[in-house]
């Protein structure tokens, strides 16, 4: 747990870098550190921490100094805040997404996702089967996951992109993230209808991928046996409720 102090300022926001965004597609002049299960490189999401903090300087994308008083620990020990700035993760799901307003803490030994400063910004979480997930409206933006091995505690699913330009990941993998969100939003339309939109310029700049395997759609579109054609030698009204009945 970690709480800030009065004098500590501002609030944290989870903000998703769109498709056409300048960061993707450069050349990669920053390193990918995987946010495995440990304290020394995993992300631990918080419920009772004021905003979001992270110890190492290195891995932030902006960064300014900042005066912003301390944060009190669990054992009443206090760290100062000594800057702000944003970090940026390649979540689960392949997509860039920036964590903004993080509180450079010195001498904080974990790093922490404020689910306060999340919620402040309108995201809802769910936890199932051993997982948080955070949900911006109907998508999943962020994905934590709990094992024995980690004591209990969930872990940021992705990898951390350190330095001041965004990786470059497979604009192909960008393309199927994409069209896999307008297939949902467009009322699990095929992958040619939305092919021919995309011809159209209807879907912004980006061209459409392949459309992986989809159960919930899939299932939903299945259709029923048509019933055999059946023989009744009832003469009266009713008579046929009536031998169901017996």
């Amino acid at each position: 747990m970690a709480v800030a102090d009065a004098d500590s300022v501002g609030s944290g926001e989870l903000l998703v870098v769109s498709a056409d965004s300048s960061s993707v597609g450069q050349c990669a002049s920053s390193a990918s550190v995987d946010c495995d299960m440990s304290f020394s490189t995993g992300w631990i999401p918080d419920s009772a921490c004021s905003y979001h903090m992270c110890p190492h300087r290195e891995w932030f994308a902006t960064y300014e100094p900042l005066n912003g008083g301390s944060v009190s620990m669990g054992n009443d020990t206090k760290c100062r805040v000594v800057g702000i700035g944003t970090i940026r993760f390649k979540m689960f799901d392949g997509i860039v997404r920036t964590l903004t307003n993080v509180r450079h803490v010195v001498g904080l030994k974990k790093n922490l996702i404020s689910f306060k400063a999340l919620d402040r910004k309108g995201y809802k979480f769910v936890t199932h089967n051993n997982q948080i997930k955070v949900f911006r409206g109907s998508l999943c933006v962020m994905k934590a996951l709990t094992t024995p091995d980690t004591d209990d505690l969930y872990f940021l699913q992705g990898s951390l992109l350190t330095g001041s330009v965004a990786v470059a990941y497979s604009s192909q993998v960008d393309d199927d993230t994409m069209t896999t969100l307008w297939h949902m939003r467009l009322g699990h339309m095929s992958e040619r209808g939305m092919a021919e939109l995309s011809r159209r310029g209807l879907l912004g700049s980006r061209k459409t991928g392949s459309l992986q395997f989809y159960e919930h759609c899939v299932f939903g579109k299945q259709t029923r046996l048509r019933f055999s054609r059946s023989v009744h030698t009832t003469r009266a009204i009713l008579d046929y409720v009536g031998v169901m009945h017996r």
